[in-house]
């Protein structure tokens, strides 16, 4: 439920109570929000078990660590995601090049937009990096970490 609360200098503020969600209310609005993901194609999940790059990655992993394929595959997906979301990111700033104000401060925008994704490939990264030392660990292949 939404109230408005008067501020201190006359104007009305208008809050949400806590717990409460925002977000589009009317469906034309549902609809635009449920595209935003869709510019740019980063929120998709990626199919790339075939992609020679995932490929190689993996068998790179594989050979050099000796783990098992889904703990290499797991980092060769997370690294795949961070190179896509790396690639949007030149994509943006090749078009800063002889660039208006305007499009400076939209390529900003969307900057600002993408670095949510690059903050979760990264984490999933290191997630990932974690189970493969954990697992080489286990294995008796990486020394015990110092703590």
């Amino acid at each position: 439920m939404r109230y408005c609360r008067a501020m201190p200098n006359g104007v009305a503020k208008s809050a949400v109570k806590p717990g409460r969600k925002t977000g589009p209310r009317t469906s034309a609005g549902k609809a635009r929000s449920s595209q935003n993901a869709l510019k740019h194609g980063l929120s998709r999940d990626l199919s790339c078990t075939a992609h020679p790059l995932f490929l190689a990655i993996v068998d790179t992993i594989r050979r050099e660590t000796g783990v098992s394929s889904p703990v290499a595959e797991e980092v060769a997906l997370a690294e795949l995601k961070l190179r896509r979301v790396t690639s949007a990111e030149m994509h943006v700033h090749s078009g800063l090049n002889g660039a208006s104000d305007a499009e400076a401060v939209g390529a900003l925008t969307a900057l600002m937009a993408l670095n949510r994704y690059e903050t979760r490939a990264r984490a999933q990264l290191r997630r990932a990096i974690t189970a493969l030392r954990a697992h080489q660990v286990g294995r008796g292949t990486l020394a015990t970490p110092r703590t």
